[in-house]
């Protein structure tokens, strides 16, 4: 009878760089097969979900049980019964190497395709090489409905702020502040980009909410970026 070896190690700094969680084995036989490599798609706008680092809640391809999926930073692929320590590895990953990629696939398939159910067809502004801050005038589009972001502190949300160019911001703040805004509003923005990984993330830092012609509410924004770049971020999709 076989048994699992190894544990999860959380993300950590290495030599000065930062190195996101992964699974190290021990002396198991299941040493080299707890993790599989997906394929990645040659990256555009709209296949967020095919590179990079992410984790949601879904289904296993296999039993249909409710198991999160992570992939680390490095494309490696595992399935969890729950997050956190001690990071169980689900049984049917470690009982079916040869089926990885087939439940890889099918997995983040199914993540896209509820993506784009969800009516998400917007081209975002990514960072410009000689501006780290934004300061605009625009309107409150929408939630982000593909993700909700959680770590060790409040919970935070994409939103969807146009300004008046029609160019869209995609923006990362609190899920308290963002509950006080009304879909379509005017709102003044003023965000800070900030490095993770391979990508830039806009984090909203103050929002001046209402309309021209009245006084705007501004609402201040306490986020500890640098802190919060560097935790272990969970995507679950959001209820609508």
């Amino acid at each position: 009878m076989h048994h699992r070896s190894g544990c999860w190690v959380s993300g950590h700094f290495r030599n000065g760089s930062w190195v996101e969680g992964h699974y190290r084995g021990g002396t198991s036989v299941y040493d080299k097969i707890n993790y599989s490599y997906s394929r990645q798609p040659t990256r555009n706008k709209k296949n967020w979900v095919y590179y990079g680092s992410i984790t949601f809640e879904t289904q296993c391809w296999w039993c249909g049980q409710d198991v999160y999926f992570h992939r680390d930073g490095n494309s490696g692929c595992v399935l969890f019964d729950s997050l956190g320590s001690p990071w169980p590895v689900h049984d049917c990953w470690l009982e079916h190497k040869f089926e990885q990629q087939q439940a890889i696939d099918h997995i983040l398939s199914k993540f896209a395709l509820y993506i784009d159910s969800q009516n998400i067809s917007l081209t975002f502004c990514e960072k410009s090489q000689d501006k780290d801050e934004l300061d605009f005038y625009g309107y409150f589009v929408s939630y982000y409905p593909s993700k909700l972001i959680y770590n060790d502190f409040d919970p935070l949300v994409d939103i969807v702020v146009r300004d008046y160019n029609g160019d869209n911001y995609k923006m990362l703040i609190p899920c308290q502040v963002a509950s006080e805004l009304n879909t379509m509003s005017l709102v003044k923005v003023k965000g800070e980009w900030a490095c993770r990984g391979s990508s830039y993330i806009l984090f909203a830092t103050e929002i001046s909410a209402n309309g021209p012609y009245e006084s705007y509410n501004t609402i201040e924004v306490d986020v500890d970026i640098k802190n919060i770049i560097r935790k272990k971020w969970i995507y679950r999709q959001l209820k609508t």
